[in-house]
């Protein structure tokens, strides 16, 4: 039923008609073989009757003269013939469970009223009333057209009607297929329905998700008629909806991304930057002058009601920034200051999100970055913590070493958990395992061999400001680093020898493997041996026991360290293993 309902919009007129006429012909024999004789008539004209109801729900292109014709004489001859509604037309056979009373109307009760009468029946029925609703929602998905129409005549009524017709009307539109051309006059729509009607939080809502919809498919910043004026309309209306949840959010970690996304002033700061994106602006040319004030409100640093669209503009900030940094510095980065511990937090998770950095913004950034590494505030970042370990070793690593102080960075590892440490040298190892250097690229240079990004960047850093004190050490983060050495290649052995103060003998199933998979058990011997002995532990399983086999059959290869103890127990456990 579902290719069925595909191919009709898809196909050519000459599809459809053959489409139509497999349709009519109705099921081969063989299918109704199991079906009673003075049955199967019936059987198979129900067959043609679900099949066309799937058409006809598509609307548009509608059906084939003969479909039509053939409907029209089903209808006739079994007048109490109904088609499931929804998706459910699609399906032989559909079981649900649910307790109360069955519903007083289905979608193709709805459908089959008059106009007026379905509008009366909006504006006044409230008898079942969700039920009333959730078969106007799937009325409107399913006839886009026809209910758009009866909500525009419900607008410009002297009684539009209650939110909850609008909100679901609104849900149906949106889940509507191909209703591209009907949404924009929807967005046209709402800028003239009643200011009280337009005050409901649920239009609102609705009208937030059919903006941020229409963002989603803008092209060269072309937007339907009336978008700005119902950006303005909405940007209003949310702005006066309160933080609604009564908690005490520093006892906890509250996710402000996931409420950004789902409130309205959220949705349509994502729209307006969808909007923003499709006009395609380059570094430095600055906010459009029709945008600049719509930003300016919908940012509103002193409203805490719209903290939901700074917390999508904080996620945004990096390409706010390149375009405007001017208008970025003075309406978006104070709420990262820590002049109100909650909006900071929101801020910061905001930016974790889809963390991008450039030396430019983190100069604007970096005063407000080392304050958010104490223990409470990084407990709060929940999720969002690993994206800000990675931050802070991007910006010594890419930046340079001098732009944090080292005392204050010592500081800032120390006081993240265990697990956000090993985040933090996993971006390390990943920098190091990075592909051939792209030179033009200055926001986040690397050099051109992993040799040198290990001696100019990686170590020079960790030397600098990782804390060497025991009770810091892990295995997660030491396999991390162990796998930074490995990316080496001439100074493998420096390298070694330079992490060895971080070493914490572990299962290592990674290292192992990358250590095979590198050519240092034939160019450094000693060096492989010394990684071994310093990260692996013997206690191990036999996971990757082959790997490490076939590592101690290079070594012995080079004729290095045959008489060396150490390669002689490892022969020998790995013998064990193999017996």
């Amino acid at each position: 039923m579902d290719l069925i309902a595909k191919l009709w919009r898809e196909l050519d007129d000459a599809g459809r008609e053959h489409l139509s006429n497999a349709i009519l012909v109705g099921p081969p024999d063989a299918m109704l073989a199991h079906i009673e004789d003075d049955e199967r008539p019936i059987s198979r004209d129900r067959r043609i009757y679900d099949r066309i109801i799937v058409i006809e729900r598509v609307q548009e292109p509608p059906l084939t003269p003969a479909l039509q014709q053939r409907m029209d004489e089903l209808r006739a001859t079994y007048p109490k013939w109904r088609a499931a509604d929804g998706e459910r037309a699609h399906f032989g056979s559909w079981t649900e469970f649910g307790w109360g009373a069955d519903t007083r109307y289905s979608v193709d009760d709805l459908s089959a009223m008059a106009d007026e009468a379905l509008i009366e029946a909006l504006r006044s029925d409230m008898d079942q009333r969700e039920d009333l609703l959730d078969a106007w929602r799937r009325l409107v998905s399913e006839q886009p057209k026809r209910c758009f129409e009866l909500l525009e005549q419900l607008a410009r009524s002297p009684d539009p009607g209650p939110a909850d017709a609008w909100e679901h009307g609104l849900w149906g539109l949106r889940d509507a297929e191909n209703a591209g051309p009907i949404t924009d006059r929807m967005v046209k729509l709402l800028t003239e329905v009643p200011a009280a009607l337009f005050e409901k939080g649920d239009v609102v809502r609705r009208a937030a998700d059919l903006l941020e919809a229409k963002s989603r498919s803008l092209r060269d910043g072309t937007e339907p008629e009336g978008f700005w004026e119902l950006f303005d309309r909405a940007v209003s209306a949310a702005g006066r909806e309160a933080l609604d949840e009564e908690h005490d959010y520093e006892q906890y970690q509250h996710d402000w991304v996931g409420e950004a996304t789902n409130r309205s002033l959220g949705r349509i700061a994502t729209a307006f930057f969808n909007a923003l994106f499709a006009r395609r602006l380059r570094v430095g040319e600055r906010l459009p002058d029709d945008l600049i004030h719509r930003a300016t409100f919908l940012m509103s640093l002193h409203q805490e009601s719209h903290r939901s669209a700074r917390t999508i503009g904080a996620s945004r900030i990096s390409y706010l920034y390149a375009i405007d940094p001017e208008w970025t510095a003075k309406n978006l980065i104070p709420a990262f200051g820590w002049t109100s511990e909650e909006e900071s937090i929101a801020m910061w998770q905001g930016y974790a999100w889809q963390a991008r950095i450039d030396p430019q913004l983190w100069a604007a950034l970096k005063v407000h970055f080392l304050p958010l590494f104490r223990q409470d505030r990084l407990e709060r970042l929940g999720r969002w913590s690993r994206n800000i370990a990675q931050s802070l070793m991007l910006a010594g690593v890419a930046f340079g070493a001098d732009q944090l102080k080292r005392d204050d960075v010592r500081d800032a590892i120390r006081s993240m958990p265990e697990n956000m440490r090993e985040d933090a040298a996993a971006w390390i190892a990943g920098y190091m395992h990075a592909g051939e250097a792209d030179n033009s690229n200055e926001e986040e240079p690397i050099e051109g061999s992993v040799d040198l990004r290990w001696t100019k960047r990686i170590w020079p850093w960790l030397n600098r400001v990782w804390p060497t004190e025991a009770s810091l050490r892990s295995a997660g983060v030491a396999e991390q680093f162990a796998l930074a050495a490995i990316a080496t290649d001439k100074v493998f052995p420096e390298a070694v020898d330079s992490i060895a103060s971080y070493a914490v003998a572990s299962n290592g199933y990674q290292l192992i493997h990358q250590l095979n998979v590198s050519g240092h058990p034939d160019d450094h011997p000693e060096a492989t041996l010394k990684l071994l002995d310093a990260f692996v532990t013997r206690e191990q399983n036999m996971r990757f026991g082959e790997d490490l086999r076939k590592i101690l059959e290079r070594l012995e290869a080079t004729n290095l360290v045959q008489d060396d103890n150490s390669y002689r127990n490892w022969a020998a456990l790995v013998a064990q293993w193999q017996n």
